[in-house]
């Protein structure tokens, strides 16, 4: 494969220009047999959190604002405009609107001060191949005097169209594998997709609106990913002790079902040997959103 695709930016690229591109891209949904791309590389230096911004995200996803170091997902939301640099990249080869996020692996090394001045990069290479489609990871690390402080796994599934008729699925049952569990439940109202735009700069149409959400094929409008993950670890560092919260934690999310708006969750949360493991379910207990864990390490 060739050289690199190297992309340095002085100051974040703007989210909202890069919206039209994705929304009219004509590119495949599916790399053929045989073919790859180049690596794509976004990077951008000499960058400190806006305090007022990370209050913001901190309200919508209920961490405790005014503290000194960022929540530990709010890294995702500041790289953001250097994922959407990439994956919307010509030389990217799938359109954008058209992947999945599927799975998320953020390590946090150490907290990050608020005023720590970041130097953030990003890259995408390669696919995996699985039964249901090929799936991109996409790295991000983020350091500070030369001391990698954060990084973090995007996994996003470019989905197989399937020839095969569609099998009829089991009906779901209460799950007990967390009969021990701690349960938490919380409302996710119907504004929430439109809230967490304003903060991230993702204004996928699929979150913003009911009548939106039906053009990409949904019922209803679902609620961002990374907000159901952010307001998961919320309550997850809660349970941390103040110790515990300095030191390394890896946090891993598997995406399952979409949460449609509005609606209340339910979250059951187990301690195990290393940490924290946790499912994010219907307020019934039943249907899955999201599974994960947090490790200490």
């Amino acid at each position: 494969m060739s050289d690199p695709v190297k992309l340095q930016f002085k100051s974040f690229p703007s989210l909202l220009k890069m919206y039209p591109k994705m929304m009219v891209s004509k590119k495949p949904s599916q790399i053929k047999e045989g073919k790859g791309y180049k690596r794509i590389e976004a990077s951008i230096q000499n960058i400190t959190a806006e305090p007022k911004h990370v209050n913001q995200f901190a309200e919508v996803c209920s961490f405790t604002q005014n503290s000194s170091h960022l929540p530990l997902p709010y890294p995702h939301i500041l790289a953001a405009p250097l994922h959407y640099a990439v994956l919307n990249h010509k030389a990217f080869p799938l359109k954008l609107l058209g992947l999945v996020h599927v799975k998320n692996s953020i390590t946090q090394h150490r907290p990050i001060g608020l005023q720590e001045v970041m130097h953030i990069e990003c890259f995408i290479e390669g696919f995996d191949e699985s039964p249901i489609g090929q799936i991109f990871h996409l790295q991000t690390r983020i350091s500070i005097d030369d001391e990698l402080v954060w990084e973090e796994t995007c996994s996003f599934l470019a989905r197989k169209k399937s020839k095969d008729k569609k099998v009829k699925k089991k009906k779901q049952t209460q799950d007990d594998s967390h009969s021990n569990a701690e349960i938490t439940s919380w409302e996710v109202p119907a504004n929430m997709g439109r809230r967490f735009a304003k903060v991230s700069g993702d204004v996928n149409p699929i979150h913003l609106a009911d009548f939106t959400a039906k053009l990409f094929g949904f019922k209803k409008a679902i609620v961002h990913g990374v907000w159901s993950m952010s307001r998961t670890m919320a309550e997850l560092e809660s349970k941390l002790s103040s110790d515990e919260q300095k030191k390394a934690l890896q946090f891993n999310v598997e995406f399952k079902l979409p949460v449609f708006l509005p609606t209340w969750v339910s979250l059951q949360t187990q301690e195990n040997s290393q940490g924290l493991s946790f499912s994010m379910k219907d307020s019934a207990g039943v249907k899955p959103h999201m599974v994960g864990t947090l490790n200490k390490i």
